[in-house]
């Protein structure tokens, strides 16, 4: 293996050293009969757990080290086995997750124990061979695709927790997060989070059905094969929510984009809410109630991003491109929040995949499950 796996500042997420991270991959190898290591390389997109890809001499792995994303220590048991409840329920939903595997004893969790540090479970998969879509730029049928899987999962039945995760990248929680931090925003920024923060109490949820939601559908939270297959990713903060914040999060952190014009963007909204509510009548009170939430979603990135990069002294391109996409964003919805969604509408509109923004900074990378 190569003596680096992933960045010292990627490490101290997992509390190991390089060396005790290499003994770690070497146990669970043998635990789960994966084979002889040949290469080791650490998938460090997003904030969710510690990820490591592997390839053995039977195929490539992903190793995922559970650790809680907000508050940076190990998942417990009981966290780390709703974590693979939560997979194996969608997958037999008819959702594309990735695939669990199992120790030689059957077991799906890996407890890993080194002395003087705290013990963490593991969960090992099949890697997906795909890219996400902050490699690929997204079609408008990539966006129309993953409604539809959305729209899917929120069908789905299953006993989930109902506590959601408390978490400053969800639109419900700006209101708290603003509250205690809005002392760091610059004047501008302040003014629209303030403003948002006071439509949103006003907001009633509960005439919207909670569901299983995912909370965290990104672009480099799904996966696409060279055979046109799609792979759902990150299932940390999965609860019982209402529908309508998922659909918000979606349009804003995947199908959205400031970069491009504001008609263009109306077209991107109208495709994706259509497909989503197809053969329902589209009420403006959903539109109005939509478009709040997506800037509340903008401003929720621009905000825990700027914690990220003041409170962890994280000034990596990726958290750059959350407050610059949460500063855009927002920005973009001022001029958005008055269009009114016109149900049916055509389906030809089509635009060329490089129309959409993919950040250069990821063009290199090799895709992974994150």
């Amino acid at each position: 293996m190569k003596n680096q796996i992933i960045s010292n500042h990627f490490i101290k997420r997992i509390g190991f050293s390089q060396d005790q991270l290499k003994q770690a991959l070497e146990q669970i190898s043998i635990s789960f009969s994966l084979g002889s290591i040949s290469s080791t390389h650490g998938i460090e997109e997003g904030y969710e757990d510690v990820n490591i890809k592997i390839t053995t001499t039977k195929g490539h792995y992903l190793c995922k080290f559970l650790v809680n994303f907000i508050t940076k220590k190990s998942r417990t048991l009981k966290e780390a086995q709703y974590y693979a409840y939560v997979i194996e329920q969608l997958a037999k939903g008819g959702l594309r997750v990735p695939n669990l595997l199992s120790t030689t004893a059957g077991s799906k969790l890996y407890k890993i124990s080194i002395k003087n540090l705290n013990p963490i479970h593991v969960l090992v998969m099949e890697f997906f061979e795909g890219k996400h879509f902050l490699e690929i730029a997204p079609t408008i049928k990539d966006m129309q695709n993953i409604t539809l899987i959305l729209k899917q999962l929120h069908s789905l039945d299953f006993p989930l927790q109902d506590h959601i995760c408390d978490d400053p990248w969800q639109p419900q929680f700006l209101h708290k997060y603003y509250k205690k931090h809005a002392n760091i925003l610059p004047p501008k920024e302040k003014l629209i989070l303030k403003k948002t923060v006071q439509k949103l109490k006003l907001l009633d949820l509960n005439k919207y059905k909670k569901t299983p939601t995912h909370g965290d559908i990104m672009r480099n939270n799904i996966l696409k094969n060279s055979k046109g297959e799609y792979c759902l990713l990150d299932f940390g903060v999965i609860a019982n929510n209402y529908w309508i914040i998922d659909l918000a999060l979606f349009l804003a952190g995947f199908c959205l984009d400031p970069k491009l014009n504001i008609k263009t963007n109306q077209k991107i909204l109208n495709k994706v809410i259509n497909t989503y509510l197809k053969h329902r009548k589209i009420k403006k009170e959903i539109t109005d109630d939509l478009n709040l939430l997506i800037t509340a979603s903008y401003s929720a990135f621009y905000l825990a991003a700027t914690l990220e990069k003041i409170m962890e002294n994280n000034f990596s391109d990726e958290n750059m491109y959350w407050i610059n996409l949460g500063r855009e964003g927002m920005q973009m919805m001022k001029s958005i929040e008055n269009y009114t969604i016109s149900p049916n509408t055509s389906s030809n509109f089509k635009k060329p995949a490089e129309a959409f923004r993919c950040p250069p900074f990821l063009i290199s990378l090799k895709s992974a499950p994150s």
